[in-house]
């Protein structure tokens, strides 16, 4: 049996530690045949670690859709649209007959559109994380997800 052992800062350790996984490995060690392990679980770092995530995220945030710019989470059904966002992935998949397409996922705050460009592998400038304008017919996928095919597109600063 493994059982963690929760390590606190000092007098945050006085308050919560109960040695559960103390008591626990005594019983265990009384079975024959049985083991207990107790194996240290760092609470501190994994704090320290969901807090820079967070942070991390903060200063990641999608843009908000600027004026003239249609938001992503409100597109519903075919039309024109314009809309602005940061760049997610950007990857090859195989198309008909052969060919290949560049799906592009883009996201603003309120949430994500793929763009496809039918018969590249690559476009200069569009790669993850870089900000960008496109502008065509929207489409709504299978997945429920509005889709523009061979948008027209500008690179953002």
């Amino acid at each position: 049996m493994v059982l963690p052992r929760r390590s606190y800062p000092p007098l945050t350790g006085r308050l919560l530690h109960d040695h559960t996984a103390d008591r626990i490995a005594r019983r265990v060690s009384r079975v024959p045949g049985a083991a207990a392990t107790i194996i240290p679980f760092d609470v501190r770092h994994k704090v320290e670690t969901i807090h820079a995530r967070r942070v991390r995220a903060a200063a990641h945030r999608e843009p908000d859709p600027p004026a003239g710019a249609d938001p992503i989470g409100s597109l519903r059904g075919p039309g024109r649209a314009v809309v602005q966002g940061r760049l997610h992935t950007a990857e090859v998949r195989p198309g008909r007959h052969d060919s290949r397409m560049l799906a592009c996922e883009v996201a603003d705050s309120t949430g994500e559109l793929t763009a496809v460009f039918y018969g590249h592998a690559h476009i200069p400038g569009l790669e993850p994380g870089r900000r960008i304008r496109l502008r065509g017919m929207v489409g709504i996928g299978a997945d429920g997800r509005p889709a523009m095919i061979n948008p027209a597109y500008d690179l953002l600063a």
